[in-house]
C-alpha cells in the first residue's frame, strides 16, 4: 500500500499537458474576453495617443589640412572648441559636437533664435502636472495674495524646455562619418522647421568660430611679426654701434697676436737654451779639459752646439770640423747680451698677452651681436613667410560643411507603433486570460479530462 501511495503521489506531482489544455479550453470564453478587452484598449490607446514626427537632416564636416606649418584647427575643431575643449581626433571632436549640441547654453540659444518657449510641445508649463499646485494650496496663495515670481516661472520654463529638447532632438553620428540630426514633434512642418534650423545652426557656428580663430592666428603673428621686426633693427643697431667703437677686425688681429705670441715664446726658449748650453761650455772652460773627446761629449749631450745661429753668436766658423773652444770673455758677453734679450722677450710677452686678451673679449662680444642679428632675421624672415601663408589661407575658404540631405515634412508618424501596441495588446490579453482561467480552474479543484479521473479514482482505491 506503501509503494501505491508514493506512485500516486508522483503521478499527481507530474504536469499534465492535456489537462492544462483542457483547463485552458474550459476557460475560452474568459480568456476571450480578456483578450477581446485588450485589444479593445490598445486599439484606443494607439488611436487617441497622440501622433509624433520625426524630421532628419544629414551634414558633414570635412576637416581640412592648411600645409602651412602650423596646425591650424579643421572645422569640427571649431565646434569642439565651442565646448571649451581643444579638438584633436575627428571621432572625439564629434563627440564634444554632441555634448556640446545637447549642453545647455546651446539650448538656450536655440530657444533665443527659435522661440521655442512659445512651442506648446517643448514648454509644456501650462498642462503639466508636475508644476500644477493643488486647489487648496492655490486657493491660500491667492487670498494672502502670493504669487510665483517670474524669475521662477522663467526658471522652471527654461528647465521644460531643457528636458523635452534633449528628450526630443538627438544627433547621431552614421557609418560613413556623416552627422544626423532627428527632431521628433507633433507637427511634421516644424519638426522639418527644426531639423533644418538647428543644422544651419551649427553651420553659422562653425563658420563664425573657424573665421575668429583664424582672425586671432592672424593678428598673433602680425604682432608677433613686428616685435621681430623690432628686434632685427636693435640688433643690426647694437652690431653697427659696436663697429664704430671697438675694432671690427676683432677676431683677425686675436689670430694674429697669437701667432706672435707663439713666435716670441719660441724665441724666447731659443735664448735659454743658448744660455744653458754657454753655462756648461763656461764649466768645461774652467775645469781646463779641452780635448776632442770633451767636444764630442759636449756634441752627444748638447746638439745645439753644431747649430749654425749659435756658432755666429760666438763668432765662430760655421764648418763643424772647425770647432775652437771660446774665451770667458766671450762667454760672458754673449751671456749678458742673452740675458737682456730674455728680458725684453718678457716684456714682449706680456704685452702681447694682454693685446689677446683685450681682442679675444671684443672677438667674443662681436661675436654674439653677429650672431644675435643673424638669429633676429631669421625669425624675422620665417614669421614674415608664416603671416603670408596665413593671409593666403585666410583668403581660401573652401565649403567644409557639406550638407547632404535637408529634413523634410514627415508623412507618417513615427509614433505611436499602432502594429505593435495591437500585437502587445493581443499577447496580453491572451496571457492574462489564461492566467485567470488556470487560477479558477485550481481554485475549484475539477477535472477536465476522462484521463485524470480514471487517475485519481485508481489512486483513490488503492489507497483504500
Amino acid at each position: 500500500m506503501k509503494k501505491m501511495s508514493q506512485k500516486s503521489d508522483l503521478a499527481n506531482d507530474e504536469i499534465d499537458l492535456g489537462e492544462l489544455v483542457a483547463a485552458l479550453w474550459a476557460h475560452k470564453l474568459l480568456i476571450t474576453l480578456f483578450t477581446g478587452l485588450s485589444i479593445f484598449l490598445a486599439a484606443y490607446n494607439a488611436l487617441t495617443a497622440e501622433k509624433r514626427f520625426t524630421a532628419t537632416s544629414k551634414f558633414q564636416i570635412q576637416q581640412i589640412n592648411t600645409g602651412t606649418g602650423f596646425d591650424l584647427s579643421n572645422e569640427i575643431g571649431a565646434l569642439a572648441s565651442l565646448a571649451g575643449f581643444g579638438g584633436a581626433q575627428a571621432n572625439s571632436s564629434t563627440d564634444i559636437l554632441f555634448e556640446r549640441a545637447r549642453g545647455r547654453e546651446f539650448i538656450i540659444d536655440m530657444q533665443k533664435t527659435f522661440s521655442i518657449e512659445r512651442d506648446p510641445y517643448f514648454n509644456t508649463y501650462k498642462h503639466n502636472p508636475k508644476y500644477r499646485e493643488p486647489f487648496w494650496k492655490a486657493t491660500i496663495k491667492k487670498i494672502i495674495g502670493w504669487q510665483k515670481t517670474e524669475v521662477e516661472k522663467n526658471a522652471i520654463i527654461e528647465s521644460i524646455i531643457v528636458e523635452n529638447y534633449r528628450a526630443n532632438v538627438l544627433f547621431a553620428l552614421t557609418g560613413s562619418g556623416a552627422i544626423e540630426i532627428s527632431v521628433t514633434h507633433s507637427d511634421p512642418q516644424k519638426a522639418s522647421y527644426y531639423a533644418n534650423g538647428f543644422m544651419e545652426e551649427i553651420r553659422h557656428l562653425v563658420k563664425e568660430e573657424s573665421e575668429t580663430s583664424q582672425a586671432l592666428r592672424l593678428n598673433y603673428l602680425s604682432a608677433t611679426l613686428a616685435d621681430a621686426l623690432q628686434d632685427m633693427e636693435e640688433a643690426q643697431k647694437n652690431l653697427k654701434d659696436y663697429a664704430l667703437e671697438n675694432s671690427a677686425m676683432a677676431q683677425e688681429n686675436f689670430i694674429s697676436d697669437s701667432l706672435k705670441l707663439d713666435q716670441i715664446r719660441m724665441e724666447k726658449r731659443k735664448v735659454k737654451e743658448i744660455a744653458d748650453l754657454l753655462s756648461v761650455i763656461e764649466k768645461f772652460i774652467k775645469s781646463g779639459n779641452l780635448d776632442s773627446s770633451s767636444y764630442q761629449a759636449l756634441r752627444s749631450s748638447h746638439p745645439l752646439v753644431d747649430d749654425i745661429e749659435f756658432r755666429r753668436i760666438l763668432g765662430m766658423s760655421e764648418t763643424i770640423s772647425a770647432w775652437r773652444w771660446p774665451s770667458l770673455e766671450t762667454i760672458k758677453q754673449v751671456s749678458a747680451t742673452l740675458k737682456d734679450r730674455s728680458k725684453r722677450l718678457d716684456v714682449e710677452i706680456a704685452d702681447n698677452e694682454e693685446n689677446a686678451k683685450l681682442y679675444a673679449s671684443s672677438a667674443e662680444e662681436l661675436a654674439k651681436l653677429t650672431r644675435d642679428a643673424k638669429i633676429a632675421e631669421a625669425t624675422f624672415t620665417v614669421l614674415t613667410e608664416q603671416v603670408k601663408s596665413q593671409s593666403l589661407v585666410a583668403g581660401f575658404k573652401p565649403d567644409t560643411f557639406k550638407v547632404f540631405s535637408h529634413a523634410s515634412p514627415p508623412l507618417y508618424p513615427s509614433s505611436p507603433n499602432r502594429i505593435l501596441i495591437l500585437a502587445l495588446g493581443s499577447v496580453l490579453g491572451v496571457f492574462v486570460g489564461s492566467a485567470l482561467g488556470l487560477i479558477n480552474a485550481l481554485r475549484r479543484g475539477v477535472y477536465y479530462t476522462r484521463r485524470s479521473i480514471i487517475a485519481e479514482t485508481k489512486s483513490l482505491i488503492n489507497l483504500s
